[in-house]
C-alpha cells in the first residue's frame, strides 16, 4: 500500500524471522527511493533475522551501486588529492567519503596509500635519528634506530655499514686503551674489572696483546660475567702478582693464604704456595 512509515513503526521491537521479508520490502523501496541510510539501515534488521542469503546478497549489491553513482564525485576528488595534495589532505578526505560510504574502495585504498606514506616517514624520520645518533658517538642507540627503521619497511644499507664500523672502531679503541692498563707488570683493580666488561673475543685479543699472566689466571677462574665473585676474583690475582715479587717466604704465605680458597683453582697458585710452605718448614 505504499504506507512505509506505518510498516516500519509495527515492525519496530519485533524479533521474528517472519518479520524479515518485510524489512527486505522496505529495503528495497528505500533503494527505488535512492535513500542509502534508511536501506542500509533495513537490510541490518534483515539480516539480523537471518533473512534468505540470496536475497540479502542482491540487495547488498544493489546499495553498493546506489552508494558507488552517488558518491563517485567524492570519489573523483579523492584520486585528485591522492595525487596532487597532502598526506593529511587525502587522509581527511577518505575519513569524509567513508563516513558516508564505509564500502568506498578508493578511499580505502587512499587510507593504505597514507598508512604507507607515514610509515615511510617514520622510517625515513629513524634513519636521520640514527645518523645523528652515530655522529654523537652512541653506536647502540644508533643500532637501535636502524632496527626500527628496518621495521617500518626500509633497508639501510649504508647505516648499517656505518654503524658496524663504527663499532669495530669502538672495539679497537677499547682493545688499545685496555692493552695499555694491562701490559704494565702491575695492572690496577679497576683495569681488570674492566677487561672482564669486554667481550669475550676482545678479551683473547687483549690477552694476546697484553702478554700478562694474570690475565690468564682470571681466564682460568672462569668467571661469570658480571658475577659476584668477580671482584674476589680480581683481589686474588692482584695478590698473587703481587706475592711473587716477595722474596720473604712468610711474606708470600701472608699474602696467599686470605685468597686461598680463590686460588686453589689455579695451578700456578697451588705451585707456589706449595713451594712456599716447603721452604718454611725446612728453616723451621
Amino acid at each position: 500500500l505504499g504506507e512505509q512509515r506505518e510498516a516500519e513503526r509495527w515492525l519496530r521491537g519485533l524479533d521474528d524471522a517472519a518479520a524479515a521479508p518485510v524489512w527486505l520490502a522496505l529495503a528495497q523501496r528505500a533503494l527505488a527511493d535512492q535513500a542509502a541510510e534508511a536501506a542500509t539501515e533495513y537490510l541490518e534488521r534483515a539480516r539480523a533475522l537471518c533473512a534468505p542469503a540470496a536475497d540479502v546478497l542482491r540487495l547488498s549489491e544493489a546499495l553498493a551501486e546506489l552508494q558507488r553513482v552517488k558518491w563517485r564525485s567524492q570519489e573523483v576528488e579523492l584520486e585528485r588529492c591522492i595525487r596532487e595534495e597532502s598526506v593529511e589532505r587525502v587522509e581527511v578526505a577518505a575519513r569524509a567519503l567513508l563516513k558516508h560510504w564505509p564500502e568506498s574502495p578508493a578511499a580505502r585504498r587512499a587510507l593504505a596509500l597514507v598508512a604507507q606514506q607515514r610509515r615511510k616517514e617514520q622510517g625515513e624520520r629513524l634513519c636521520q635519528e640514527a645518523l645523528q645518533a652515530l655522529a654523537q658517538g652512541n653506536v647502540e642507540l644508533a643500532a637501535q634506530k636502524c632496527r626500527l627503521a628496518r621495521e617500518h619497511g626500509l633497508v639501510p644499507a649504508e647505516l648499517e655499514q656505518g654503524i658496524q664500523i663504527a663499532r669495530q672502531e669502538r672495539e679497537q679503541a677499547q682493545l688499545q686503551a685496555c692493552v695499555a692498563e694491562l701490559t704494565c707488570a702491575r695492572a690496577c683493580a679497576e683495569a681488570l674489572g674492566r677487561y672482564l666488561q669486554l667481550p669475550q673475543q676482545l678479551r683473547v685479543d687483549v690477552r694476546r696483546a697484553a702478554g700478562n699472566p694474570i690475565l690468564d689466571w682470571l681466564e682460568a677462574l672462569e668467571l661469570p660475567r658480571a658475577s659476584a665473585s668477580t671482584q674476589a676474583a680480581i683481589e686474588a690475582v692482584l695478590a698473587l702478582q703481587h706475592a711473587e715479587t716477595l722474596p720473604d717466604p712468610a711474606a708470600v704465605l701472608a699474602a696467599l693464604l686470605p685468597h686461598e680458597k680463590t686460588l686453589e683453582r689455579l695451578d700456578h697458585a697451588r705451585r707456589l704456595l706449595a713451594r712456599t710452605q716447603a721452604t718454611l718448614r725446612v728453616r723451621r
